[in-house]
């Protein structure tokens, strides 16, 4: 049997993820393409989802920022 990748039954699953670097969809690592003090965009390179933060409520690692 196939397990499926459903973030809906684990609470706090995406945030979890997202403050890893992790791609909340597939697990893979984030990669930064751009990094402004207004915003914060990563890709997976895996899965190719992008992530477009708004750097007042984004999710990330602090040491993105170093």
């Amino acid at each position: 049997m196939t397990q499926t990748n459903d973030l809906s039954n684990e609470p706090g699953e995406i945030h979890k993820r997202l403050k890893q670097n992790l791609c909340p969809k597939c697990c893979q690592e984030l990669k930064i393409v751009e990094k402004t003090e207004e915003i914060l965009v990563r890709r997976c390179g895996s899965c190719r989802l992008d992530i477009h933060d708004n750097m007042e409520s984004a999710e990330y690692p602090d040491e993105i920022w170093d």
